[in-house]
């Protein structure tokens, strides 16, 4: 029997929050499909960045969604698909949230305890790693980060910072600050299953397409099965392969006739899908395996 590998999203909570709240709840009972896991993350940022950052290396998530404080946490993954919601990328100044004191958790850790406290070393910790948040920040890790920033948050207001560093990766939904089931529901969730499954896309594995370009091969790699050249500009073949790459950009691995090779092209490439009458045309000129 095949083994079935479900993918795997990590849920980074907000402040005073934990692993238990009812956003994770929701997530499961919505993603059933995939493993969510949630962990409980430290209060003072220099003992929570590098427990994350080894959660993430243990778990190797295929996502990693984060909300507020969760988001800015989310965001210094830069090695892993995140998505951030109203990330708090600037928590030390928050004097109305990040303050000295012992405060009720919202909802209390899976270790039981019901309080948590902030300290001036706390808020210092904060500055201090909010100063290298960037580090590690490229341009190829930087296309895997998206941001959903709600148009009534009037506690966090990073989109500028966010939208510096990571557009066109922004989607704005209506909202707060908070995110609620509804918000789950009707924005981060389709963009999800989109991002897994591609299923916004205009074309699917198995479409026959009939695409023209002088270069394809410029688009990505070129595999060739021998020493043979392209010389058609018109290329017809199947889709093997489709990938979300930015909020509605998909690129598409085709398998090309008669010459063998990949290439992925966007959208803007693929000029016509082909009719059932037009694929039977072709299996008579091409002989296909």
């Amino acid at each position: 029997m095949q083994r079935i590998i479900m993918k795997t999203i990590i849920y980074f909570h907000g402040f005073g929050s934990s692993g238990q709240s009812n956003t994770v709840k929701h997530l499961r009972k919505k993603l059933p499909q995939y493993t969510v896991l949630a962990p409980d993350i430290p209060v003072n940022p220099s003992e929570a960045l590098p427990f994350l950052k080894k959660y993430c290396e243990e778990k190797n998530p295929d996502l990693i969604i984060g909300t507020s404080m969760g988001g800015m946490y989310a965001m210094q993954m830069h090695n892993y698909t995140r998505i951030c919601v109203n990330p708090a990328l600037r928590m030390s100044e928050l004097p109305d949230i990040l303050k000295p004191g012992t405060f009720k958790y919202f909802t209390p850790p899976q270790n039981g305890e019901t309080h948590f406290t902030i300290t001036e070393e706390t808020i210092q910790q904060f500055r201090e790693m909010e100063a290298h948040m960037y580090d590690d920040y490229n341009q190829m890790n930087r296309h895997f980060c998206w941001g959903f920033f709600g148009d009534n948050d009037t506690t966090v207001n990073c989109r500028e910072e966010f939208e510096k560093h990571f557009a066109p990766n922004i989607t704005t939904f209506q909202g707060g600050h908070r995110m609620n089931n509804r918000t789950l529901d009707e924005v981060v969730l389709p963009f999800v299953e989109n991002l897994f499954e591609c299923s916004m896309s205009k074309y699917k594995k198995g479409d026959w397409v009939k695409f023209v370009s002088d270069q394809p091969s410029a688009y990505l790699s070129r595999y060739a099965y021998g020493d043979l050249k392209i010389e058609r500009k018109e290329h017809i073949g199947v889709i093997k392969d489709v990938q979300c790459v930015f909020m509605k950009w998909y690129l598409y691995g085709i398998e090309t006739f008669t010459v063998k090779w990949f290439c992925l092209v966007d959208e803007g490439d693929i000029i016509e899908k082909l009719s059932d009458e037009q694929i039977q045309e072709v299996k008579k000129k091409y002989p296909i395996r």
